[in-house]
C-alpha cells in the first residue's frame, strides 16, 4: 500500500531520525508498518484504500456487494439479497469527512471467511463510529453455528469482547464517536493473554474457541440484530501487532479520522 500521510505527526516514530539543528528525518507510516495480512479500507485510491464494489467501483451513496481487501487473498460479500449492501460514503461527516462503508442498522452486513492457514494468535483492528449506543450493537461476528471471535456494545454501557466461551467486558458510557480498536484473540494460550483495546485502554481475559473462521460486519448471527455502524478500516493480521504498531496506528487514525 503505497499512501501519503495527511500530515505527519510527531509522535510517530523515525525510520530515521532528525539530525541537530533541524533535519526532518523520515517518519514512520502507520499503515505500511502494520503486518496486515488482510485489511478493509474505504478510503479513496489517491490514500491506498479500496471502497466497496459492485461489479465495479461505486459511487458516493450507492451500496456495494463486495469490499474487496487489498493484500488480494480474502473478499467480504453479501450473503444473500442486493438490499443487504452497505453504503459507501465519499467524504462521511461522521468519519472527520473521509469515506467510510456505513451499515444502516436495518438489513447491511458483509461477512467473508480466512484462509485455512490461520492460526491463533489473530489481531483485528478497526476504526469505527456507533451511529446509535442503545441496546445491543455489532462490530464484529462470525454468523449463526461457529461462536469465535466477537466484538459487540454491552447494551450502551461498555464493549463486550465474546468466542462462544470466554468473555471480555468494560462498563463506561458509550458515545458517538470515532473508536480504534484492536481485538487481540488468542485461544491457543490458557489463561488471561487474549485482551480488547479500545483506544489506548487494554482490557484483559480468557477466550477459549479458534477466532480463525473469518467475520461478519454490521450483524449478529448470519442475519439477526443489525447495527448502524460506520467503519473506515477493519483488517486482520494472522499473528500479533506490536504496542509501537497499533499506537502509531491510533495517532494516524486521530488525524485523519478524528478518532478519540
Amino acid at each position: 500500500m503505497k499512501r501519503q500521510l495527511v500530515r505527519p505527526l510527531t509522535g510517530y516514530r523515525y525510520v530515521t531520525p532528525p539530525t541537530f539543528g533541524g533535519g526532518g528525518g523520515t517518519f514512520i507510516d502507520p499503515i505500511d508498518d502494520m503486518p496486515w495480512t488482510n485489511v478493509w479500507y474505504a478510503t479513496d485510491l489517491n490514500e491506498g484504500g479500496a471502497p466497496p464494489s459492485n461489479g465495479g467501483p461505486v459511487g458516493d451513496g450507492t451500496g456495494g456487494t463486495t469490499w474487496k481487501d487489498l493484500i488480494g487473498t480474502v473478499n467480504l460479500t453479501t450473503f444473500t439479497l442486493v438490499g443487504n449492501m452497505p453504503t459507501y460514503r465519499s467524504a462521511d461527516s461522521n468519519m472527520n469527512g473521509k469515506p467510510s462503508v456505513e451499515f444502516d442498522g436495518t438489513d447491511d452486513f458483509l461477512g467473508g471467511t480466512y484462509p485455512s492457514t490461520y492460526t491463533d494468535p489473530v489481531d483485528l483492528i478497526l476504526v469505527f463510529k456507533l451511529r446509535s449506543v442503545a441496546g445491543f450493537v455489532c462490530m464484529v461476528d462470525v454468523g449463526a453455528g461457529t461462536p469465535r471471535t466477537g466484538f459487540y456494545t454491552n447494551f450502551g454501557t461498555g464493549w463486550w469482547m465474546y468466542d462462544g466461551g470466554g468473555s471480555i467486558t468494560t462498563t463506561e458510557t458509550l458515545t458517538t464517536t470515532v473508536h480504534t480498536a484492536r481485538l487481540h484473540y488468542d485461544a491457543s494460550t490458557s489463561g488471561n493473554v487474549s485482551f480488547m483495546q479500545i483506544d489506548g485502554a487494554k482490557t484483559f481475559g480468557n477466550m477459549t474457541n479458534q477466532g480463525t473462521t473469518g467475520i461478519l460486519l454490521g450483524s449478529f448471527q448470519g442475519g439477526t440484530n443489525f447495527s448502524a455502524i460506520t467503519l473506515g478500516i477493519i483488517g486482520v493480521v494472522d499473528g500479533s501487532v506490536t504496542d509501537a504498531q497499533y499506537n502509531d496506528f491510533r495517532l494516524w487514525a486521530q488525524d485523519y479520522y478524528g478518532a478519540v
